[in-house]
């Protein structure tokens, strides 16, 4: 059930990205927006704190903006379980671009 709940919102507002740690990348997702109440389910899905949005988005017109995220591991399982739930071809092609650039800026890592 948490699992449909959280395709739908990451379908509707959810976004993927590299993040940074030091000189390593790693895969990110997150859902933001203006409705706590809406993602305190998804924080327990993928067993993450909703949280307050800073930088240009965080205010909302009746308030503050929350987000929840989750980046390496814990992302690419939380994704992998939603691909099963109705992930969007739009989402799954964003992933696959994020995990192709993240394969790429950590394989010119000299190790």
């Amino acid at each position: 059930m948490l699992a449909h709940y959280s395709t739908g919102l990451y379908n509707g507002g959810g976004c993927s990205y590299l993040r940074k740690s030091g000189r390593y990348r790693y895969p990110a997702i997150e859902i933001a927006m203006c409705d706590k109440d809406a993602l305190e389910p998804v924080g327990k899905w993928w067993n993450a704190r909703v949280r307050s949005r800073g930088g240009k988005e965080e205010v909302c017109v009746g308030g503050p903006a929350y987000q929840i995220a989750a980046s390496g591991t814990k992302a690419v399982k939380i994704i992998g379980e939603m691909v099963k739930h109705g992930l969007s071809n739009r989402k799954v092609e964003q992933w696959r671009k994020v995990l192709s650039r993240c394969k790429s800026a950590n394989d010119s890592v000299p190790r």
